[in-house]
């Protein structure tokens, strides 16, 4: 009824696939470096400084980039302070049994793009404190709650 393959519990049989598994696996990593190395560009020597002026456009355009997102002094004036604990009572109030992933953590001002990084922040004290555990999952952290036991 049962097939069993002895040789798996082999030692020698199985040292022996480890070793060639390995060795496929070094020959198959040797030959992606291979071809990345010859997708590599050549040195570039600038044998003088750019000239951002010369490029027509180009300074109105990093203008615009870097202004673009960038709040009015109205904005500035009512989140420019870092206030962690209103960041870690938001966290605490949509905490969970099951945890949530921080991208889901709704923001708590306009900026997004700084308050991401107070969110961020104040999730990583947080698991100094041991209050929540990180767990890293691709680009995005899981946030659960930490539970009675010690801290390891």
């Amino acid at each position: 009824m049962f097939l069993f393959d002895e040789r798996l519990f082999d030692k020698a049989y199985f040292r022996e696939m480890v070793k060639k598994s390995r060795a496929r696996a070094a020959k198959r990593r040797e030959e992606i470096r291979r071809i990345m190395a010859g997708y590599r560009s050549g040195i570039l020597l600038f044998t003088e400084a750019p000239c951002l002026e010369e490029v027509p456009g180009l300074m109105e355009d990093l203008d615009a980039f870097v202004r673009e997102g960038t709040p009015g002094p109205d904005h500035l004036l009512l989140n420019s302070v870092f206030r962690m604990e209103d960041y870690r009572n938001h966290i605490l109030e949509i905490l969970g049994d099951d945890g949530f992933m921080f991208s889901d953590i709704g923001p708590l001002m306009d900026d997004t793009r700084k308050d991401r990084i107070w969110r961020f922040v104040t999730i990583v004290f947080m698991q100094n404190d041991r209050e929540v555990v990180l767990t890293q999952f691709g680009n995005d952290l899981l946030v659960e709650r930490r539970s009675g036991e010690a801290y390891e």
